[in-house]
């Protein structure tokens, strides 16, 4: 028999200072629901885009395409990155930059300002997609990870389901400028939860929610020539059906896309 002095730690419990996060696994099911809610809702402005900025259908497109190309490209560079940083610090920068560049594609006055912001906008989004299921898992105890992880799970797909419904309500009532809008209030509300900010830092769960931890580094090479194969393949991919539609060149691109991603 083992006995157990008042202050020890009891069986089967964790310590005060590892006690569940639920409010890290709610910003993760909230940044989990807008970027999915980003590859639906744009979707369907995209007339109006090409008449707003007097482009073509085509250009306009890239709305889409350029936040989606590097959120496929960056996906496993980014996983390799985020094991050597701190969350916090990722966290942090990747929805602030995920919400800035939202407020940049709403006010963009042309389709050149549009499409560089929405790259920018899914480089950032590809750190919050690695993110989301991380900081679910490493908030709470083993044995609830699979409870903390159906949060994201359910309110993706959510978004993703809402974002034409949402994206047409919008349209009719504010343009297209309102649906890269419409995430910035996210964005913010998952910083205030991440930096705990005063008053609400008073609560035990919440002045605990994010611990500091350490900063972020530079890419290695290895991260770097990972961007550079993959995007370089999925660019071709993508380029496939939107410049050669009707033509023999959309195999040529196929086929050039198949070396680097392999």
């Amino acid at each position: 028999m083992t006995g157990h002095s008042p202050g020890s730690e009891q069986p089967g419990r964790i310590p005060v200072g590892d006690e569940d996060r639920w409010l890290l696994v709610a910003v993760a099911g909230l940044l989990s629901f807008v970027a999915m809610l980003d590859m639906n809702i744009v979707n369907v402005a995209l007339a109006d885009i090409a008449d707003g900025l007097h482009v073509s259908a085509a250009t306009a497109q890239w709305a889409v395409l350029g936040y989606q190309l590097p959120v496929v490209a960056l996906l496993l560079p980014v996983g390799r990155w985020l094991d050597g940083v701190g969350m916090r610090s990722a966290l942090l920068v990747a929805n602030a930059g995920f919400g800035l560049c939202s407020a940049l594609a709403a006010a963009a006055p042309w389709a050149p300002w549009l499409i560089a912001a929405r790259l920018a906008q899914g480089a950032f989004g590809a750190v919050l997609f690695v993110l989301m299921p991380l900081l679910a898992l490493r908030s709470v105890r083993p044995e609830l990870r699979g409870r903390a992880m159906s949060v994201p799970a359910t309110l993706g797909p959510l978004g993703a389901v809402t974002g034409p419904a949402v994206g047409g309500l919008l349209l009719d009532h504010l343009g297209w400028r309102a649906v890269f809008l419409v995430k910035v209030p996210f964005c913010l509300l998952a910083l205030v939860v991440a930096m705990g900010v005063p008053p609400l830092e008073r609560s035990r769960e919440w002045g605990r929610a994010m611990p500091r931890d350490g900063g972020l580094r530079r890419p290695d090479r290895r991260s770097a020539a990972d961007v550079l194969l993959v995007g370089s393949g999925v660019s071709a991919l993508l380029l496939a059906p939107t410049l050669g539609a009707g033509s023999p060149a959309w195999l040529a691109l196929a086929c050039a896309a198949v070396p680097p991603l392999w």
